[in-house]
C-alpha cells in the first residue's frame, strides 16, 4: 500500500529557493517515499528520533516524518547538508 505525501508550508517554502535541477531531483526522491518510506531515509538521533532524513545528491537532504498507522508522510524541510 502506498504511502499518501503532504509537505508543510516550511517544507514548500523552502523547495521554492532551490534550482530546478535539484527540485527534479527532489521530486524523485519524494516518489521513492511512497513505499516503505522508514527504510528508504535515516532515522535521526534523540530527540529528534521522529524524524528521517533523505540524502539528495549529495548535497542537500529532505527531513520528513512517518505515520504507519495512517500510512503518511510528511515532508518537513529540505536544506542544504552541513
Amino acid at each position: 500500500m502506498k504511502y499518501n505525501i503532504t509537505a508543510t508550508p516550511e517544507f514548500e517554502k523552502a523547495l521554492e529557493k532551490t534550482t530546478e535541477s535539484l527540485r527534479k531531483a527532489i521530486s524523485i526522491k519524494i516518489e521513492s517515499l511512497e513505499t516503505k518510506p522508514d527504510r528508504k531515509g535515516k532515522r535521526l538521533l534523540s530527540p529528534l528520533d521522529r524524524y528521517f532524513c533523505l540524502n539528495i545528491l549529495g548535497q542537500y537532504q529532505i527531513i520528513y516524518t512517518v505515520n504507519r498507522k495512517l500510512k503518511k508522510v510528511t515532508l518537513v524541510s529540505v536544506r542544504p547538508i552541513l
